[in-house]
């Protein structure tokens, strides 16, 4: 009640009762926001809007497995019109919905664009690559990053996003390091998501060895990191602020507190990992070890919408013990920050 913004010629001088700033900046004029909440700008912090035209598409029921391989195959084959009628949509849906910023993972130009082209929402567009195989996970490499760095100014930034590290040929975790921290590139990777991924990197084994066969993909020559995605990353050098983990829905304990030392990101979106049948992330044993938390809705193939209110209520839901502000600033400057976007935290 009674609150006040002055905002300068280019950021916000001060924050206040509207009483105490009128007096100190009596020459200002002042607007009025009756019934109004001022709040930073909402940032989904994980996004694939290229999917959104896949909203209720993909039928649930078989397990995660079996909707990665169906929404897979159904983006493969989205055309130029389709993906680009998708972007607006999302972009549309996301500025309704009060987000002003969004940590995109795309593979497809056509959504780029669009993104560049729409200076009302900031973009971290974080170009995806993956590939069991040496050669094949080394040519997407080298195509993501040469995308990444091809991108102009603007409202929309690159960065870089391996896949997850059950689908990414381990060596390249470490050259992707060297290449971001070269290039000042933010990257995100989905981590500890899919059942079984801890079991696959430690053995070889499980239903996603299972999964990657039946895609036709799988490389007996894979090298078996033998550890976590977690100890994986950290030992590749790729683990720090410039890390944006997303979901960690089956991170041990150890791996929270290596996060934690880190000072890596991690963005949770809780719907989509219920809308999965996959366990809730670990919202409290995360913020207790103080690891900065965003937050993102994923696609709407895997979610009914893109509202980061709806994240909030969910998060709310989890984990009780975390203050609104706390929360709040999860859906707000923690998610800018791990975007990269530090003048907006």
């Amino acid at each position: 009640p009674d609150g006040a913004v002055v905002l300068g010629s280019s950021a916000i001088e001060a924050v206040g009762s509207a009483r105490r700033l009128r007096a100190g900046y009596p020459a200002i004029p002042w607007e009025d926001l009756p019934d109004t909440i001022l709040l930073p700008g909402l940032a989904n912090a994980h996004t694939h809007l290229s999917l959104t035209g896949l909203r209720n598409q993909i039928p649930l029921g078989s397990g995660y497995l079996d909707w990665l391989s169906r929404t897979t195959a159904a983006a493969r084959d989205l055309g130029v019109e389709e993906i680009e009628s998708a972007v607006t949509e999302g972009v549309e849906e996301s500025l309704r919905l009060g987000t002003a910023a969004v940590g995109e993972i795309t593979t497809r130009a056509e959504g780029t664009r669009l993104l560049e082209q729409n200076p009302a929402l900031q973009a971290r567009i974080f170009f995806e690559f993956l590939g069991v195989s040496e050669t094949r996970g080394r040519r997407n490499f080298r195509s993501a990053l040469t995308r990444a760095l091809a991108m102009g100014g603007g409202s929309a930034v690159p960065g870089l996003s391996p896949h997850a590290p059950y689908s990414v040929w381990p060596a390249l975790w470490e050259e992707m390091a060297v290449a971001t921290r070269e290039h000042g590139l933010p990257w995100s990777t989905h981590l500890a998501e899919p059942p079984g991924e801890e079991e696959f990197l430690a053995r070889g084994t499980g239903p996603l060895r299972d999964y990657l066969e039946g895609l036709g993909v799988w490389d007996t020559s894979f090298p078996v990191p033998g550890v976590t995605g977690t100890q994986l990353i950290k030992a590749a050098g790729a683990l720090g602020p410039q890390a944006l983990l997303v979901h960690g829905v089956h991170l041990n304990p150890g791996d929270i507190q290596t996060i934690a030392a880190s000072g890596a990101n991690v963005c949770l979106c809780p719907r989509s990992n219920a809308f999965l049948g996959l366990p809730p992330p670990p919202v409290s044993e995360l913020a207790r070890a103080s690891v900065p938390l965003a937050l993102g809705t994923d696609s709407v193939a895997s979610n009914r919408d893109l509202s980061v209110w709806a994240e909030i209520r969910a998060i709310q839901d989890l984990a009780p013990d975390l203050s609104g502000s706390r929360i709040l600033e999860m859906a707000t400057v923690a998610g800018f920050r791990a975007l990269g976007f530090e003048a907006m935290g």
